[in-house]
C-alpha cells in the first residue's frame, strides 16, 4: 500500500505516515476487496492481518457484498416405502458457480466437523447440518427408533463451526428452519433454529416448535401446536419475512412466524399431480424479491406462483407459465412427445423437468439429469453438471441449496 510522504518544516529528512492510519477508513476501504482476495491480503502485514480477521470488518465486507448465489450444495435423499422413512446419503457435493471457478466440484467441504452430516438451510453465509440418522432395517416392524440430534452451524468458507443438541431424541421426518441475521437484535450477530418435531401418530398428534436462540444459547418450547393430515417434505423450507415455509405431502404449507410464534396451514395452488414415486420431485420452494414462491412443473408447462398477503389473508398469484415445448435447449430435443404420453398431462409430473431450489429470480432444476440454472426472466439455461456423476441421479430425491459465500463468524 502506498505511503503518504511528508517534509518536516525545518527541512529535515521525510516523515513517512500510512495512509490507513484510521481503522474505519482502512475497513471501509478494504471491504470492496473481493472475498476470494482477503487472505492474499492479510499476508502484507500483522496489522491488515487484524483488519481483516475483525468481526467489524467481516460485517462491512458482508453488507457491501453483492450477495450472489456462489454454489450449490447437492445431496441426495432416499424414502423407504416399507419403513417409512428417510435414508440419509453421507455425500455432499458442492457445485461452484461463481466466476472466479466456474463448474468446479468439492465434495470435502465438510471434513471441518467431526462427522458426516445431511445438509439442512443456507442463510447469509451460515449452513444448518445434522449428523446423519441411522435407518436399522432388521428389526422385525422395521420402525425407526427416534434419534439423537446433533445440528451443527457452520461456515464453510473460515471452517468455523458450533454444534447444538436438543434434548430428547426425535422422529425421523422432523424438520428444521434457520435464519442468521449478521445485525441481529443487539447490533451481534445471532442466528436462530426452529425444530417442527414430527409427532409419533401423524394426523392424530400435533407437530410441536422447538426453538433455538443464540443470543440465549439454550432451547425451549413454543406453546404453539399443529396437527396435519401428513408429514413433511424433508429439506422443502424456506425462510422470508419472519415467516418459515416447509412443504407438506397434503398439497399445502405449514408456516410458522417466528416473532408472533403462530402457525398455519395454506393450501397450495392449482392440484396435486400424480407421480409414480413418494417423494415430490415436481415443485419446490423458493424466495425471490423477498416473496415465496412455489414452482410445479406438469408434463405440459412450468409454472410459478408467488405468495402474497391481501388484508392479512394469503393469496397465490400465477407470476410465470413456460410451456415445455417453447423451452429451448438440446436438452430438451426428443423429448416433444411427452406431452401426449398421457391422457391427463397437466395431472401429471414431468418426467424430464425436476424443480430443486429457486432463489432471486433463480431456478436450479435437472433437466433430463443434468442440473441446470434457469433464468425465468431472461429465459436463459446454462448446464451445471452432471448429476450421474456426483451420485445424486438415481436417487429418490434430491436436496440443493443454494449458497452465498460470506466472511462473517459463528455466533456462539
Amino acid at each position: 500500500m502506498e505511503q503518504l510522504t511528508k517534509r518536516s518544516l525545518g527541512g529535515g529528512k521525510e516523515e513517512t505516515k500510512d495512509e490507513f492510519a484510521n481503522d474505519d477508513i482502512a475497513i471501509e476501504v478494504l471491504s470492496w476487496l473481493p472475498i476470494k482476495s482477503t487472505n492474499e491480503f492479510k499476508c502484507v502485514c500483522k496489522r491488515w492481518y487484524e483488519l481483516l480477521s475483525h468481526p467489524s470488518f467481516k460485517s462491512s465486507h458482508f453488507h457491501r457484498s453483492a450477495k450472489t448465489i456462489s454454489g450449490l450444495f447437492v445431496q441426495g435423499l432416499l424414502y423407504c416405502d416399507c419403513c417409512g422413512n428417510y435414508i440419509d446419503i453421507k455425500v455432499v457435493t458442492y457445485i461452484s458457480i461463481g466466476e472466479d471457478e466456474r463448474h468446479a466440484v468439492y465434495q470435502k467441504v465438510f471434513d471441518i466437523l467431526p462427522e458426516k452430516v445431511v445438509v439442512m438451510a443456507s442463510c447469509n453465509g451460515l449452513l444448518l447440518c445434522r449428523n446423519i440418522y441411522k435407518v436399522d432395517h432388521s428389526s422385525e416392524t422395521m420402525k425407526a427408533k427416534p434419534q439423537e440430534v446433533v445440528l451443527y452451524v457452520c461456515n464453510p468458507l473460515t471452517k468455523e463451526w458450533t454444534a447444538l443438541k436438543p434434548h430428547y431424541r426425535y422422529e425421523n421426518g422432523s424438520c428444521y428452519g434457520f435464519v442468521h441475521n449478521p445485525s441481529g437484535s443487539s447490533g451481534c450477530p445471532e442466528f436462530e433454529v426452529v425444530l417442527a418435531e414430527r409427532p409419533l401418530h401423524v394426523g392424530k398428534d400435533p407437530y410441536r416448535f422447538k426453538i433455538y436462540s443464540s443470543r440465549i444459547g439454550a432451547w425451549r418450547t413454543s406453546k404453539e401446536v399443529c396437527t396435519l393430515r401428513h408429514r413433511l417434505h424433508a429439506h422443502h423450507s424456506c425462510f422470508t419475512n419472519g415467516v418459515f415455509y416447509w412443504l407438506t405431502f397434503d398439497h399445502s404449507i405449514l408456516t410458522f412466524d417466528l416473532k408472533q410464534e403462530r402457525s398455519e396451514v395454506i393450501k397450495l395452488p392449482g392440484h396435486p399431480l400424480h407421480t409414480e414415486i413418494t417423494e415430490g420431485s415436481y415443485m419446490c420452494l423458493g424466495v425471490s424479491e423477498g416473496n415465496l414462491h412455489y414452482v410445479c412443473i406438469n408434463m405440459v408447462e412450468l409454472m410459478i406462483w408467488v405468495l402474497k398477503y391481501d388484508t392479512l389473508s394469503p393469496k397465490w398469484d400465477l407470476k410465470y407459465v413456460k410451456p415445455q415445448l417453447e423451452m429451448c435447449h438440446p436438452l430438451m430435443k426428443g423429448w416433444e412427445w411427452l406431452p401426449t404420453s398421457r391422457s391427463d398431462p397437466l395431472n401429471w409430473r414431468n418426467w424430464i423437468l425436476r424443480p430443486y431450489a429457486l432463489q432471486d429470480g433463480i431456478l436450479y432444476m435437472e433437466i433430463n439429469g443434468i442440473m441446470c440454472s434457469y433464468n425465468f426472466k431472461t429465459e436463459e439455461i446454462n448446464e451445471l453438471w452432471n448429476l450421474l456423476e456426483l451420485n445424486a441421479g438415481c436417487i429418490t430425491a434430491t436436496t440443493v441449496i443454494p449458497y452465498v459465500k460470506s466472511l462473517l463468524q459463528v455466533p456462539r
